[in-house]
């Protein structure tokens, strides 16, 4: 780089650093990479900015193209800014040395905990969806900034701060490409870490963005079997091959980390491994984009907040017990033998029963296109009340459940009760990966027409409260 003046706010004074790390003391080494080894150490700018700091001294004897890193390392960090790329406070290239100064991780690196085993599901996916958002941005980027790829992603690269959030590091091998293209790099010098690095990067030496999701799948894959991926004693056999080979033969249990097994919902797990399977596809066209990684990952960790003991199995009274004006439990459905809605109730409901042998005789008819009654799951009667739980118990896909909900009569969805559907809601994004625009809009409208139509009822009535008395008191005067 030619003109390096741009940087200049960055630099920090060797004394600073030899001070701040006991002279590069082994009892403030906290890692030794390939390039060099990492400090920590509690840096002042001023008497009032001090702050405990990671500190990388690159190794330039060793490495002659450390100097290439360095400068590298400094451009991609001071340009690209995410809350899950690691920020980089400053560096020093004073007396030859390269050292890069960063914002220090207090909880380690993904690496450490995965072999600890001390991190529950919930905490692995939130990791792993921070990790996926920062390397979304990095070959997406806004602002027309070129974009990034990684070449080194490994759980010992994403680092975790006090509040557990997983953050990108180590940019220091990245390749720039240009912004809104797809971009492809011939390398003959290929780099990254055995075990992670994407096979056709390291017998071709061809470099795509799918290099850097082949790798997030390995970590993924880490993650879900809480141990690293090198080959050991105890692990003989390639990891990628193990794992690819469990999910194909539906043996995903004999793969998860036992500590683990028993807290994760099966809706969480199956998009989990899903996506995780997907990033190692040998074919590159067929591995997804890390946003759609991202989409996926934030519907597991979803799937498994939503994930609760289940009720009771219901127990329905015989279709043929319910009289026209029979009584159904609160929040459920029901019609009378005639099939006609019960306009005369303030909730409208239907026996399942019925709606099932009218779904099985109907399934008859030529062309018939429903669903199979046998799929329909029911909620316990004592929870028919709770919106959510309905949509999270009934199992259907949430797009075709919201359809069916917004094709309903107002009078069937209490008021209340959107608020619940539009919480449960796909996200924007999703809404838009699943072609189902709008759905947000709908049920906001909806929510605003039943709360606008009862409140000009209410007015209604008072309207017609007051014409009387009006009417009232004029008939009183004209008798006076």
């Amino acid at each position: 780089m030619s003109d390096l003046k741009q940087f200049e706010y960055l630099k920090i004074k060797l004394e600073a650093i030899v001070s701040a790390t006991n002279n590069f003391s082994e009892d403030n080494c906290i890692g030794k990479g390939g390039f060099g080894n990492v400090y920590r150490g509690e840096l002042g700018w001023d008497s009032k900015r001090r702050a405990m700091v990671a500190l990388k001294r690159l190794i330039r004897h060793k490495f002659p193209q450390g100097k290439r890193e360095f400068w590298s390392e400094i451009l991609t960090l001071s340009r690209y800014k995410h809350e899950n790329i690691v920020s980089l406070l400053g560096f020093c290239d004073d007396s030859e040395e390269n050292i890069l100064v960063y914002e220090y991780a207090t909880n380690s690196s993904l690496n450490v905990h995965l072999e600890r085993n001390d991190l529950n599901w919930v905490q692995r996916l939130k990791i792993c969806i921070g990790a996926a958002r920062g390397l979304a941005y990095l070959h997406d980027p806004a602002g027309g900034y070129q974009r990034v790829l990684h070449r080194d992603i490994k759980s010992s690269n994403i680092l975790l701060d006090g509040n557990w959030n997983a953050i990108i590091a180590d940019l220091g091998l990245s390749r720039f490409g240009p912004a809104n293209q797809e971009i492809t790099f011939i390398l003959s010098n290929v780099c990254g870490t055995i075990g992670y690095c994407d096979p056709l990067y390291a017998e071709l030496g061809i470099l795509t963005k799918e290099s850097d999701v082949y790798s997030f799948g390995v970590v993924l894959f880490e993650v879900l079997c809480g141990r690293l991926c090198f080959v050991t004693r105890d692990n003989p056999q390639p990891f990628t091959l193990w794992v690819r080979k469990s999910y194909k033969q539906n043996k995903l249990d004999e793969i998860i980390y036992s500590s683990i097994k028993e807290e994760i919902a099966s809706s969480s797990l199956e998009g989990f491994a899903a996506i995780a399977y997907k990033c190692l596809k040998r074919d590159r066209e067929k591995r997804p984009l890390m946003k759609e990684i991202v989409l996926i990952l934030e519907t597991a960790l979803r799937h498994q907040s939503l994930n609760v003991p289940s009720p009771p199995p219901a127990q329905f009274p015989p279709a043929n017990s319910h009289s026209s004006h029979a009584s159904a439990p609160p929040g459920l459905l029901r019609l009378d033998s005639s099939t006609e809605l019960d306009h005369h109730s303030n909730r409208t409901s239907i026996d399942f029963a019925q709606l099932v042998s009218k779904e099985r005789s109907s399934r008859a008819q030529p062309g018939y296109g429903g669903l199979n009654p046998e799929a329909i799951r029911l909620v316990h009667p004592d929870r028919a009340t709770d919106c959510e739980t309905m949509l999270r118990k009934i199992r259907e896909p949430l797009p075709d459940i919201i359809n069916v909900i917004l094709a309903l009569d107002s009078s069937a969805v209490i008021v209340d009760q959107v608020d619940a559907l539009i919480k449960i809601c796909p996200t924007k994004d999703e809404m838009e990966l699943l072609k189902i625009p709008r759905i947000m809009q709908k049920l906001r409208v909806f929510a605003f027409t039943t709360t606008f139509s009862s409140r000009v009822n209410n007015l209604r009535e008072t309207l017609k409260t007051i014409k009387d008395a009006t009417k009232e008191v004029t008939l009183t005067f004209t008798h006076k």
